[in-house]
């Protein structure tokens, strides 16, 4: 026998006289507290809905499918705890054996067994909680938020009014992009001479950032037409709302800009400049286009968080899709067009706010290489 497969026979600690190598008995226990906790709080709450009565059979026998449902898989929730517990035991062994390395394994499926039953059941419980919480008093909120008659009468109404939302939303981002990156470019300005250009714009960025948006948009929105200065005060109110949001908005993306530029090392400009070229050139040609592949991800959440705000034009009069909504819910005296709307900014954001998580991710990736 060779002495290398004597060493691995023999135990590097003698056994039994040895702690676990890892601490792995704690997440189990809180992992098959939070299954059995999640079986019994599925079972009580699911069935909650059951306790008021009803005459529709079709209903009770849905709920009843719904309760027996959600506790299976509450159930079933349990394999994680109890593999955890056969990797426990076969760790334990391989403890008191002394193998401590051989444990190690068993051990870390033991820990991941645990985390994901724990994950899981508390990931069920607030399903169920929500559940619970549309199904109280009879429904009740269910019918006030999701009734899908009021829904269905208004969807369509609704869809249309957001063609101004998404309007307002083109609109001030192309007017954002080329005003924040001028900012950006102009707090830049070197030397003593730019001095008080870089002073004016960290005054808007500051004023802007510290100004509440809905507060921007309604002293533009019903200010200037107060000051009958004839090439501002006519307009009509989605254009005081492009305005609005595209002064606050510009704020945030100038500091965007410039950290983006920031970000560039010196050398490029350097390298540019040796070469020939002017720095206008030289920004033009090598630092703004690095600069914007680093600002697109955060650029687009901020466009992101633009398309939700467009729904503060309302306090303007202006007919926007939370404006329509708001008419549908006056006259049903019920809020369900209103949820129309949040299901279409869910439905409309989530993709992007997605692309973006995908855009930083690659970001990442590039930077690791």
């Amino acid at each position: 026998m060779s002495s290398l497969a004597a060493a691995e026979e023999t135990p590097p600690y003698p056994a039994g006289k040895v702690s676990p190598p890892v601490r792995y008995r704690v997440p189990l226990m809180v992992s098959a507290a939070f299954g059995l906790a999640a079986v019994a709080l599925t079972w009580i709450g699911l069935t909650h809905a059951l306790t008021f009565t009803t005459e529709d059979l079709a209903l009770s026998q849905t709920l009843h499918g719904i309760a027996l449902f959600g506790t299976g898989i509450a159930v079933l929730l349990l394999i994680f705890p109890l593999r955890g517990l056969f990797q426990m035991r076969e760790a334990d062994a391989y403890v008191a054996a002394g193998q401590l390395v051989a444990a190690r394994q068993p051990a870390w499926i033991c820990r991941q067994m645990s985390m994901s039953g724990i994950g899981y059941a508390s990931t069920l419980l607030v399903v169920v909680a929500a559940y619970v919480f549309l199904t109280t008093n009879n429904f009740a909120v269910q019918r006030a938020f999701l009734d899908p008659g009021y829904m269905a009468e208004s969807f369509w109404m609704v869809l249309a009014a957001a063609k101004l939302n998404l309007f307002i939303t083109l609109a001030a981002s192309v007017i954002i992009l080329v005003l924040s990156l001028a900012l950006a470019l102009l707090r830049m300005v070197p030397g003593p001479a730019g001095r008080p250009i870089r002073w004016m714009v960290i005054a808007y960025v500051d004023f802007f950032r510290a100004i509440p948006t809905i507060i921007v948009i309604y002293l533009v929105g019903f200010g200037l037409p107060l000051t009958k200065i004839g090439f501002v005060s006519g307009w009509d109110g989605m254009w005081y709302a492009v305005l609005a949001l595209s002064l606050s908005f510009s704020a945030y993306v100038t500091e965007l800009f410039r950290s983006a530029i920031d970000s560039i090392h010196p050398s490029q400009l350097s390298a540019a400049r040796s070469l020939g070229l002017s720095a206008p050139q030289a920004y033009a040609y090598v630092v703004i286009p690095q600069a914007f592949k680093r600002v697109i991800p955060p650029l687009l959440g901020f466009f992101v968080a633009l398309q939700k705000d467009t729904a503060l034009v309302l306090i303007l009069g202006i007919m926007d899709i939370f404006g329509q909504a708001k008419y549908f819910a006056a006259n049903f005296f019920n809020l369900s067009p209103v949820s129309v709307v949040g299901l279409f900014f869910f439905v409309i954001t989530i993709p992007q706010t997605r692309l973006v998580d995908y855009l930083i991710d690659r970001q990442k990736q590039k930077g690791a290489r």
